[in-house]
C-alpha cells in the first residue's frame, strides 16, 4: 500500500448513520481537533475531506482567471453567464498589473450582470459570487418573474424587439434549467422555506409556456388593451415573486385575492389576449399557493 493510504472500517452509529474515523496523524498535521468542522466534497465515485479552513475549500466551485498581460478587452456579463450556465458559484479574475486593464470597469459590469450577487476587488483580484441553486427559491423566483415582466412591458410599449424577447425568454429558460436540475439531483420533495420544490419548477415552465403564447398576441392587439392586459399580469407576477421571496405567507395569501380582482378586469376584453393572461395569472396563483407551502403550514389555502 503507498504512502498516504491507509483503510479505515465503514462503522454504524445509531439507526441508519455510517461513520469512518480520520486518521490521528493527518488530523493533527492539518490542525483538526475534536468538534472542528471539515468539508466533504462529493466527487463522483469518491469523496474529498477538507479542513474547512483550507484555501482549497475557498476555490471549490470557483473558476480561476489569470489574465495575460496580451488581452486588453474583456466582456465581464459574458464571462458572468458563462461560468454561471456551466455551474461554478464563485468568479476569480486576477488582474495583470501593467496593461492598462480598466479593473473599475470589469467590476461595475459584473454587478450588472443578472447572475451576480456581489462583485469586489481586493488588491490586483476580482471576486464575483454568482447565483447558486444553494440560494433557493427567493432570488431564483424574483430573477425569472423580472426577465418575465420586462419582457411583457416592453413589448406593451413598443420598446423591444422580438429578437430581444426571445433572448430574454431563453435566459430565464436557463435559469430554470439549472434550477430544476439541482433539484431533482438533489431530491428536495418536501416543502422548505429555502428550497424550490418540483412542482415550484413545473409551475415556473408554465409560466414561460403562456409567456410566449401571450407575447405573440401582445403583437396583434390594439395598443389600449395591450397596455392594460400586460400592466395587470406583469405586475401581478412582480408582486407574487416579491411576496414569496420575502417568504411571506400573509402576502401570499393577499395575493391570492389580488390575483382573481385582475382576471376580472382582464376577462372584460373576452379576446385570446385575455384568455392567454388569464392562463398566466392562473400560473401566478399555483406559484402563490404552492409557496404557501415552502413558507409557513399555518396559512390555510382557500
Amino acid at each position: 500500500m503507498s504512502l498516504g493510504v491507509t483503510k479505515r472500517r465503514v462503522q454504524r452509529l445509531g439507526g441508519s448513520s455510517l461513520i469512518v474515523t480520520l486518521p490521528k496523524t493527518w488530523a493533527k498535521k492539518v490542525g483538526l481537533g475534536i468538534g472542528d468542522e471539515v468539508v466533504v466534497v462529493d466527487e463522483g465515485n469518491h469523496l474529498r475531506i477538507l479542513p474547512s479552513n483550507s484555501e482549497l475549500v475557498r476555490n471549490i466551485g470557483s473558476v480561476n482567471i489569470k489574465l495575460a498581460n496580451y488581452v486588453k478587452e474583456l466582456n465581464p456579463r459574458e464571462l458572468a453567464r458563462c461560468a454561471f450556465i456551466s455551474g461554478y458559484d464563485r468568479i476569480l479574475i486576477e488582474l495583470p498589473r501593467s496593461n492598462g486593464v480598466n479593473a473599475e470597469e470589469i467590476l461595475e459590469e459584473l454587478k450588472k450582470s443578472d447572475f451576480v450577487l456581489e462583485a469586489v476587488q481586493v488588491m490586483n483580484v476580482i471576486e464575483a459570487q454568482l447565483l447558486s441553486a444553494n440560494d433557493g427559491n427567493r432570488k431564483f423566483l424574483k430573477l425569472v418573474a423580472n426577465i418575465i415582466a420586462n419582457s411583457i412591458e416592453g413589448v406593451a410599449k413598443n420598446t423591444v424587439s422580438k429578437e430581444e424577447v426571445e433572448k430574454e425568454y431563453e435566459k430565464a429558460r436557463m435559469i430554470i434549467d439549472i434550477l430544476a436540475r439541482s433539484v431533482f439531483r438533489n431530491k428536495v420533495l418536501t416543502c422548505s422555506g429555502e428550497n424550490i420544490n418540483p412542482m415550484t419548477v413545473g409551475i415556473m415552465y408554465s409560466l414561460l409556456s403562456s409567456l410566449k403564447l401571450f407575447v405573440d398576441e401582445l403583437y396583434h392587439s390594439e395598443a389600449k388593451e395591450r397596455e392594460e392586459v400586460a400592466h395587470e399580469v406583469s405586475e401581478a407576477l412582480v408582486l407574487v415573486a416579491s411576496a414569496a421571496a420575502n417568504t411571506s405567507g400573509k402576502r401570499l395569501l393577499e395575493m391570492l385575492s389580488d390575483i382573481d380582482e385582475r382576471l376580472k378586469k382582464i376577462s372584460t376584453y373576452k379576446s385570446r389576449l385575455s384568455g392567454v393572461a388569464a392562463a398566466l395569472l392562473a400560473s401566478m396563483k399555483e406559484l402563490a399557493r404552492t409557496t404557501l407551502c415552502l413558507t409557513t403550514m399555518q396559512y390555510k389555502q382557500p
